[in-house]
């Protein structure tokens, strides 16, 4: 029997003529003599950190990241020239030092026990460990990073939910964070994380599923994207996958973890720069970018998530610049604004069907049952089509302007579109919900606008069926601390989750609006000396905080004085809770205004005799 040889003569993966006689400890690839006799320090090698033989490929990319450590002073939580470069031209460096306090005002706040475990899970346990990391950071890290690398990371996501509990931790945040760690200290990447989320991203682009849109905005962004590569890549009709689908599939990571852990080191710097000029703008162009430089695999036909792996193994920073100089041509501000509205009406349009898995989301994060629920969306859709039918006609677009060929949303989604059209409007706007609170609660009629700023999530500049079911089953059935919840919302302008002493007078001002009409008209003494109480007892519980107002403190100060907790009962309510019924008559206009005007003057009154 001839003896067969368990050995076999591997052609080198480089040059592939000579026989490969050695392994490259970094790609674990087989390579001749000629093409891996390179020795250099390697901290991510499965051996350990050392001097080890890699190949010419591997060599280039390690001495790569080398030189951008020291190129750009990359230190574990130290301040570096380029994280203060993104500080500034973003405008996050003006933004922290409009704002009073540091980490350390929010580092020792409660959070939720979801934010809590969410972080634990992340973090404690190994999640977000360097060896979690593609090459590039992997290797960056072990060379930078300290002894308290967790800790580090948990203090500062920490901070963040203690100052915006209404977001919390988010999926993501993990590597966004460890990222800025790499170029800022803990306050400053704090104050740069607390920007990109409130100032950068699309306003929901990180709400979390306690609000039942969870990752609203990646959604809106990624359907945008869709409807750019439609444009842009005409060879996206090659692949199996729709343009929405091939969308969410491949932005998915790349937009909730800010490029982080997707793309190279010097390619990730270079999209934050563009993230620090032009904010969340950026994110659709380097997404749409990304792809571009993909065509040849998509022309084969190749799965986007198999797409978007192979970048965690290559180097795209010489190419990625020349398609972000192209592709900024036809991705401007002014056209992505446009796709968001149609994005954003399309995914409120959603919330009007009953479908059951939609009322079941809105029933999980509202006061209200599913019959309750149903009914509201019964009547809501009945007053939408009446504003359809109401609506006057849109102008044609001036002469003589310069018309560019027009962008669209993904044909499927486009066709969707308009169809929801002819089912009438997907929500209310501003002034109606200023009608809505003025029956509803008239005590906040004067705090309305800032409310509806508040529930308005997404900014389209309307209530979806979503957040108006929000709003209305904390006003019609939330408890007393639940209704002074959203009042202390409304007027945390800036998410600090404090009120500073300016944001407590405007609550007051708009507060006292009501009795200070009153007072105008009669003169009363008795009411002058009442609303002047209100606000000295109100100031007193401010200096008392040291100007910074915490939630806890706002309750307890409110509920402990018997002025104070009478004159914000009226205001916002109580433990009262309203009908289903009574809250279809709002909606539906039923109500009168002589009745309104009544009940605010019994309650008036109420509060003059509680002065003590």
């Amino acid at each position: 029997m001839e003896q067969v040889s368990e050995y076999e003569e591997l052609p080198c993966s480089i040059c592939n003529e000579n026989e490969a006689s050695a392994l490259c400890k970094r790609c674990r690839n087989n390579y001749c003599s000629n093409c891996v006799n390179q020795t250099i320090e390697l901290f991510s090698c499965q051996e350990g950190r050392g001097q080890h033989e890699v190949c010419q490929k591997c060599y280039v990319r390690i001495s790569t990241i080398g030189k951008i450590i020291s190129r750009d002073s990359i230190m574990w939580c130290h301040n570096t020239s380029r994280g203060e470069s993104w500080m500034r031209s973003s405008g996050a460096w003006d933004y922290m030092n409009s704002h009073e306090g540091n980490i350390d005002t929010y580092a020792s706040v409660e959070i939720s026990p979801d934010d809590e475990e969410g972080i634990r899970k992340d973090i404690m346990t190994g999640r977000t460990d360097p060896e979690t990391f593609i090459f590039d950071l992997h290797e960056t890290l072990l060379r930078v990073i300290g002894e308290n690398y967790k800790n580090d990371l948990s203090r500062v996501l920490r901070a963040y939910c203690g100052r915006n509990g209404n977001i919390g931790y988010c999926q993501g945040l993990n590597y966004v964070c460890t990222w800025l760690l790499l170029f800022l200290d803990h306050n400053n990447a704090f104050w740069m994380l607390c920007y990109l989320i409130e100032k950068w991203l699309l306003p929901d682009f990180y709400i979390g599923s306690k609000h039942g849109n969870s990752l609203n905005g990646f959604y809106i962004e990624s359907t945008v994207i869709a409807g750019l590569l439609d444009h842009l890549i005409p060879s996206m009709k090659n692949n199996n996958l729709t343009s929405s689908e091939f969308s969410d599939f491949f932005s998915l990571q790349l937009l909730v973890q800010l490029f982080v852990n997707t793309v190279d080191l010097d390619s990730t710097i270079f999209l934050w720069d563009k993230l620090a000029l032009e904010g969340s703008l950026a994110l659709i162009k380097g997404v749409t970018c990304l792809v571009g430089i993909s065509v040849d695999l998509i022309d084969k036909g190749e799965h986007p998530i198999k797409i978007l792996k192979n970048f965690s193994d290559s180097v795209v920073s010489e190419r990625l610049p020349d398609f972000y100089r192209e592709f900024s041509v036809e991705i401007t501000e002014t056209r992505v604004n446009r796709l968001r509205g149609e994005a954003r009406d399309y995914r409120a349009q959603q919330w009007k069907t009953c479908e059951r898995l939609i009322v079941k989301r809105l029933e999980k994060c509202s006061n209200f049952s599913e019959a309750e629920i149903k009914q509201l969306q019964e009547e809501f859709n009945r007053v939408m089509q009446e504003k359809k039918k109401n609506k006057p006609k849109e102008q044609p677009a001036p002469a003589g302007l310069v018309k560019r060929k027009t962008v669209y949303l993904p044909q499927n989604i486009s066709k969707q579109v308009e169809e929801n059209k002819e089912e009438g409007e997907v929500g209310f706007s501003k002034p109606e919900f200023l009608e809505i609170i003025q029956k509803l609660s008239p005590g906040l009629a004067s705090s309305a606008e800032v409310m509806f700023d508040q529930f308005d999530e997404d900014k389209s500049g309307y209530l979806d069926f979503r957040e108006l079911t929000i709003c209305l089953s904390i006003l019609s059935k939330g408890n007393f601390e639940d209704k002074l919840r959203v009042c202390f919302g409304a007027y945390d302008a800036d998410h600090s989750g404090y009120l500073q002493r300016p944001e407590v007078q405007s609550l007051l001002e708009n507060l006292l609006r009501p009795y200070a009409n009153e007072l105008a008209k009669t003169d009363s003494q008795e009411l002058k000396t009442m609303i002047d109480e209100v606000w000295s007892r109100m100031m007193r519980l401010v200096d008392k905080c040291n100007g910074v107002v915490s939630f806890n403190d706002f309750v307890y100060g409110i509920k402990a004085d018997a002025l104070l907790r009478s004159v914000f009962c009226e205001n916002v309510g109580s433990d009262d809770q309203k009908e289903i019924g009574d809250l279809k008559r709002i909606l539906s206009k039923n109500d009168t205004k002589k009745k309104r005007h009544e009940e605010q003057i019994e309650g008036n009154m109420r509060c003059k005799c509680i002065i003590i």
